[in-house]
């Protein structure tokens, strides 16, 4: 009788290793959150500076209340499709796909399932075509790159990878007036990279033709603006705003009002949220710097006058800015605030019909029912992606910790200048910190 193998001793096929089982599972969840993006809410929400920017790419003239970029984008969109879901596309490919690339690239482990519902808070802005979701999708596909140029075994693909990554950082320049924040910790790590064992000379070169590109981006982009405006002074004058009514006396300089502007006019037209009533609900009427280009002796009497009001009240003024700082991290439930989490709403063409209606339909009543919850605000999810940050030591092998802390001076610096800048507490604008940071968590993870 023959001898039967022992049980136990048959050959078995080797296990799957746990790393690729994480990483195909987290690229598994971008597949499908990329499909279930494109099929409830494409071709994207378009709110009411989305229909400026469109109007001003198909009919001119372009302003810069944002750089050129979604005006120019828009309008190739509309021609092909008559709408915005080219870009809507464009947008969500590049995201999502450079955030299952870059989870991929890391041979994700289990710990990085923890991240997934720190991500909650982008959902709801995700389906539009606003100019921070473009922003968003160019920095991580960016990103995407610069982790592929630090990981690659071959110095052409390493320098392909990196000079990818920097006309990426150069386009965002076009995106969004303050994008350059975001950018430049990103510009200055591709430089290093790229002149690592190369000479103090070099380096400094290298930093010059850096920061000439980026002067010719921004050039390049103001060569495109037919009608430049003012747009900057929209903060001061709400700044103004906000310290008439501690003064109890309009500090708004004139030739920047109406006559008969009183602080009852002021104080009925004011939010803590955002600037937008003043220069709609004013009877006697407030100039609206989105609208024109103050000549220099304006914008000289705004400055003097904002200058002049922050010194004499520098308590109420952060106390103004810190109301709107801190309401830019919170559940945005009350008041005004509701509405500035998203702006559901479609070109009337082009809205979804039938079965992907009642889709549509379904996911909004999701959405409604998470802010509600507050499930999308955005500081406890920043917070924790900043804790789990620290907590992992900011680590990783190779190259990998100068892309983290890269990561987190991008974010840390977008975020800080919200403080002076934003105005108003719309959740859009922590779109770029929120990934940034979750991503340089993602890199932290990564064991040694």
């Amino acid at each position: 009788m023959p001898l039967q193998p022992a049980v136990g001793l048959q050959p078995r096929p080797a296990p799957a290793s746990p790393t690729s089982i994480h990483s195909l599972g987290l690229l598994a969840c971008c597949a499908l959150g990329l499909a279930l993006h494109l099929l409830f809410f494409w071709p994207g929400y378009v709110s009411f500076d989305v229909r400026s920017q469109l109007d001003q790419g198909l009919h001119g003239p372009i302003t810069d209340v944002s750089p050129p970029a979604n005006a120019l984008l828009l309008a190739v969109s509309h021609a092909l499709g008559g709408h915005g879901g080219a870009l809507f596309a464009l947008n969500a490919v590049v995201l999502w796909a450079s955030s299952g690339w870059i989870l991929l690239r890391l041979r994700a482990r289990a710990r990085h399932w923890l991240l997934l519902p720190l991500a909650l808070p982008l959902l709801p802005l995700l389906p539009h075509l606003w100019t921070d979701l473009h922003l968003l999708a160019v920095l991580a596909m960016a990103s995407a790159l610069l982790l592929g140029g630090a990981t690659a075994e071959r110095p052409r693909a390493r320098l392909l990878a990196f000079l990818g990554a920097l006309l990426l950082v150069l386009w965002s320049t076009w995106i969004r007036q303050n994008a350059l924040l975001a950018a430049l910790p990103l510009a200055l790590l591709i430089v290093i990279w790229l002149s690592r064992g190369r000479s103090l000379r070099w380096r400094l070169l290298m930093v010059a033709l850096l920061l000439a590109a980026i002067a010719t981006a921004r050039a390049g982009a103001g060569w495109v603006v037919q009608q430049p405006v003012s747009v900057w002074a929209v903060t001061p004058l709400w700044d103004l705003q906000a310290l008439s009514l501690r003064a109890d006396r309009v500090l708004l300089p004139e030739g920047f009002h109406g006559p008969g502007l009183d602080v009852e006019e002021l104080r009925a037209a004011y939010s803590p949220n955002t600037a937008v009533p003043l220069f709609g609900d004013t009877p006697s009427g407030v100039r609206n710097p989105t609208m024109e280009r103050f000549d220099a002796a304006s914008r000289h009497a705004l400055l003097e006058a904002w200058v002049g009001a922050v010194a004499g009240d520098p308590a109420g003024w952060l106390a103004h800015r810190w109301t709107v700082f801190r309401r830019l991290f919170g559940a945005h439930r009350q008041g005004d605030l509701r509405y500035m989490v998203d702006s559901p709403e479609f070109f009337e063409a082009s809205a979804p019909q039938g079965w992907r209606a009642s889709l549509h339909q379904s996911a909004r009543g999701l959405i409604e029912r998470g802010k509600q919850l507050g499930v999308f605000a955005p500081g406890p999810a920043w917070l924790l992606g900043l804790l789990m940050l620290v907590l992992a030591k900011l680590r990783g092998p190779g190259l990998l910790p100068a892309l983290q802390w890269a990561l987190l001076v991008s974010a840390l610096a977008y975020v800080l200048a919200l403080f002076a800048l934003t105005p108003s507490a719309e959740q859009r604008y922590l779109a770029w910190p929120l990934w940034a940071t979750l991503c340089a968590a993602a890199l932290a993870l990564v064991r040694r």
